[in-house]
């Protein structure tokens, strides 16, 4: 499997729990854990809250992960 790309797809699922509402932030956190975790793929239902969450990661982060940065989509 290592010559494959790992596709996370968490997003809004009902493992999560709380309203659909409440799954959106915790989707996106499992999508940046499986990110730093090696995934190179994740599928989302909010792109716009990806997209604030890997910015508020690329801030956080000391070490700039180059699997993080690889990981953004289109802007």
């Amino acid at each position: 499997l290592r010559d494959y790309p790992v596709l996370v797809a968490t997003s809004r699922k009902g493992f999560l729990g709380g309203t659909l509402d409440e799954r959106d932030p915790v989707s996106q956190l499992t999508a940046l854990h499986a990110l730093k975790s090696g995934a190179k793929i994740v599928r989302t239902h909010c792109p716009g809250m990806m997209r604030t969450f890997l910015s508020a990661a690329y801030s956080l982060a000391d070490d700039r992960s180059p699997d993080l940065h690889r990981s953004r989509g289109p802007q």
